[in-house]
């Protein structure tokens, strides 16, 4: 990929949804994530959404791609043993490709997200992101913004009001748990009023 001239300082406070970028940090734009709340089943939640100004969508959107990310979606692997260069005629591009084609990893070794994988590409060569993807995406934006830590007790991490619990169903295979988080602090997600 060619040097864009943004200082890479900057770069990343941009929101970049541009697939398999080296710089992308999102996997949804302002305007899909408009499009995700229209229409969604929780009408307050959605309304909720959509009040929201593009800076304060573009931050979210920011922070629950970070925190996708931490899921691992592809395979970890050796840059210098694991890839090859080939030349994909669909997409008309040599690119560095994993010698395993049985396994999800990064469709380009050097994108910064996981997806799009080997898997997410059209049979006319359209590299895409999973729509699950997508929504999980706008999803984990609306819990960071409606995260309600007025029941958190700043500094108190020793007692078990500290203690979060979620709930956690498996769509595909209908297992069950609760995940447990130990608080060691917090920050109350402010978001700058645009006037």
């Amino acid at each position: 990929m060619a040097n864009t001239g943004i200082p890479l300082s900057t770069s990343f406070l941009q929101l970049n949804s541009v697939i398999a970028d080296e710089r992308a940090n999102s996997y949804v734009t302002a305007a899909d994530f408009a499009a995700y709340w229209t229409n969604h089943w929780n009408g307050t939640l959605a309304a909720t959404m959509l009040a929201l100004t593009v800076p304060q969508t573009e931050m979210l959107l920011v922070q629950a791609c970070r925190i996708i990310e931490t899921l691992h979606f592809t395979e970890p692997v050796d840059p210098l043993a694991d890839y090859h260069l080939v030349y994909d005629s669909r997409q008309q591009q040599i690119r560095s490709v994993k010698t395993n084609y049985g396994r999800p990893q990064k469709y380009n070794y050097f994108q910064f997200l996981q997806f799009p994988r080997t898997l997410d590409i059209y049979q006319d060569g359209t590299l895409y992101i999973p729509y699950p993807v997508q929504a999980a995406q706008c999803e984990q934006a609306a819990y960071l913004y409606t995260f309600d830590t007025t029941n958190v007790i700043a500094g108190d991490t020793d007692n078990d009001r500290a203690i979060l619990h979620q709930n956690c169903h498996c769509i595909r295979c209908g297992a069950e748990w609760v995940d447990v988080y130990k608080l060691t602090g917090y920050s109350n997600l402010k978001l700058a009023q645009e006037e």
